[in-house]
């Protein structure tokens, strides 16, 4: 798939607390095949207090959400 269809785009974050310090949107940097495998890196910071925390991003094709996920980190 044309990697210039795609963007990783940021949706939300539980109880509204951010963990990543970067852009809100980021461009897939290489076309992937169905089925396969995308990694990137997003930089995050994590909160001083214990708990759980969480960010949802979503896989954007053409401008349309097709794939939402979650990142979750427990800060002890």
């Amino acid at each position: 798939m044309d990697q210039n269809e795609f963007d990783v785009v940021f949706v939300g974050a539980v109880n509204n607390t951010w963990l990543h310090t970067g852009p809100d949107v980021y461009d897939l940097t290489t076309s992937v095949e169905p089925g396969g495998t995308y990694n990137f890196t997003v930089p995050m910071l994590a909160p001083f207090a214990p708990g759980v925390f969480g960010e949802m991003w979503q896989v954007y094709y053409g401008g349309q959400p097709i794939c939402p996920f979650y990142v979750y980190i427990e800060v002890k």
